[in-house]
């Protein structure tokens, strides 16, 4: 389940979680009031509480979707959702791999997506790599002709590096 709360802070809040779903009877939240010492309690969703807690993995993934976009600039609003949900599942996959990395468990060369210079930067262009090789994996064997359509059609020459099929 999905539910969509809004909420009157400071401003107008509108929390969409999946995490709390239901009524939030009996939930508050203590905020400072006008010219009183002592905090005062209102009502307050589950969704909020949830945020507070952990509003620096919020904060978090829209740096990284500010820093690490693979959107483009379109008219067509179901591109620029897709975008968005790729930016977001690259994103998890990352965090992934590096919490796997820092536990020890997987390849060990994850270990370097850990680095904060140039960690997220590899990641993706490995990410990428590994994906055009696996759609070509899947459409031609290396060898054989005709290659597909979608495939360059002049000769290459073959790479022995076992990483890529041509360089």
């Amino acid at each position: 389940y999905i539910q969509c709360t809004t909420w009157r802070d400071k401003k107008q809040v509108v929390f969409l979680s999946s995490n709390t779903v239901g009524y939030s009877d009996g939930m508050t939240v203590r905020r400072n009031s006008r010219g009183k010492r002592q905090r005062d309690e209102f009502p307050g969703p589950r969704a909020q509480r949830d945020y507070v807690r952990y509003f620096n993995a919020v904060d978090r993934n829209d740096r990284d979707s500010a820093d690490w976009s693979t959107s483009i600039r379109t008219i067509r609003y179901y591109i620029r959702i897709f975008c968005w949900a790729l930016d977001r599942v690259v994103h998890t996959l990352y965090v992934v791999v590096c919490y796997l990395a820092k536990s020890g468990i997987g390849i060990v060369e994850w270990s370097k997506y850990l680095s904060k210079n140039s960690g997220r930067y590899d990641f993706q262009v490995d990410l990428a790599i590994a994906i055009i090789n696996y759609a070509i994996a899947l459409e031609w064997d290396g060898v054989s002709h005709p290659r597909p359509r979608w495939m360059r059609q002049s000769s290459f020459i073959p790479c022995e590096c076992g990483v890529f099929f041509f360089c």
